[in-house]
């Protein structure tokens, strides 16, 4: 038996009837800080009364909703931070040859993504001329498919001349 919900607007109703049990009192705590406070320990005192020590430990799992995936933890952090365009990039980087080529990947590599626009250090001149000139569609649908749509655009350019403050020299 779940203990009734309570619909007031007060800030210690709960928002989301699934996760209404959580500890959120110290989360922002670190080591033995984390334990319950008093106020969720009286709580959590209460609904053992109610459940029966046997079925306690259980209905607290029930009630605090499903666990969370670390993976899932971790995304959400990056998107917070804002750091998933480089994480792209850095993957991208991983299978570099796969996607343009072995040849081409030897001689080019992925270096920034700014708002849809990946930015593609090149090695050599003539390199930079046949990858803009020739193959450049191909390679864009390519990085598209890997990217699932976030990469709209790329753009190549000589080698050296991304700065690593976050921009491009004009010379």
């Amino acid at each position: 038996m779940v203990p009734a919900h309570n619909n007031d607007s007060s800030p210690d109703a709960p928002s989301d009837e699934a996760e209404w049990l959580a500890r959120r009192d110290n989360c922002e705590r670190r080591h033995r800080g984390r334990r319950p406070s008093g106020r969720e320990r009286r709580r959590e005192e209460a609904l053992g009364d109610w459940y029966g020590k046997e079925r306690a430990t259980e209905e607290f799992a029930l009630l605090r909703g499903p666990l969370k995936q670390v993976s899932e933890l971790v995304d959400a952090v990056l998107d917070d931070v804002g750091a998933q365009p480089n994480i792209l990039v850095e993957k991208l980087g991983n299978c570099w040859a796969d996607v343009v080529g072995r040849d081409a990947s030897r001689n080019c590599h992925p270096t920034v993504m700014r708002d849809g626009v990946l930015f593609v250090e090149v090695k050599s001149a003539p390199w930079l001329y046949m990858l803009e000139r020739q193959q450049k569609t191909a390679v864009l649908e390519r990085v598209n498919t890997f990217s699932r749509g976030e990469i709209k655009d790329v753009r190549f350019v000589a080698a050296g001349r991304y700065n690593r403050n976050g921009g491009f020299d004009d010379g």
